[in-house]
């Protein structure tokens, strides 16, 4: 068996982290005033727990809106599929993502599983759709917008959020 990765183990042995994740309160209850960004995790459940969540497409839009960092790995752009700016518009429309690929779904096998192909669903809301070889690592930061298309983009994802992130409190500073 393979043994966890660093920032698993890190992750495993913080006791207030587990402790949080616990603990987690609902979507519905959590207001963008209170968080710097909001970072969607992948897999496929998200492709009917995040699609037109009102709940969670009323946060995405909210941190949008902020200029705060809207970030998505995998099939976490699900929950930018209800998610408008200001003008109404989806969130995607006219910028540069992400996601996992209509190619890597049917690679898997589960293109006819899922409730619809999120790179397709991306595409016909506007959205510059850019991507890698199947399964390669890939980031894409459109403003506050950041997507990776794959499990292995989390990593770069997460750091671009920080680099957002730093970057926006170097300017507070200033």
């Amino acid at each position: 068996m393979e043994e966890n990765p660093p920032s698993v183990q890190s992750f495993l042995a913080d006791t207030q982290a587990t402790e949080n994740l616990e603990n987690t309160k609902a979507v519905d209850s959590l207001e963008s005033s209170s968080f710097a960004a909001i970072y969607l995790p992948g897999g496929h459940g998200t492709m009917w727990d995040f699609t037109r969540n009102p709940a969670l497409c009323r946060l995405v839009s909210d941190f949008y809106k902020a200029g705060k960092p809207v970030a998505a790995v995998c099939h976490g752009g699900a929950g930018f599929v209800g998610a408008q700016d200001d003008s109404g518009n989806p969130i995607v429309k006219d910028k540069r993502v992400n996601s996992f690929t209509d190619a890597e779904e049917k690679e898997v096998g589960l293109e006819k599983t899922v409730p619809y192909l999120l790179e397709t669903a991306l595409r016909q809301l506007g959205g510059n759709f850019e991507c890698s070889g199947n399964f390669q690592k890939h980031v894409v930061q459109d403003a506050n917008l950041i997507t990776g298309q794959n499990p292995a983009s989390a990593q770069g994802v997460a750091q671009a959020v920080i680099a957002f992130l730093q970057k926006k409190q170097a300017q507070h500073a200033a």
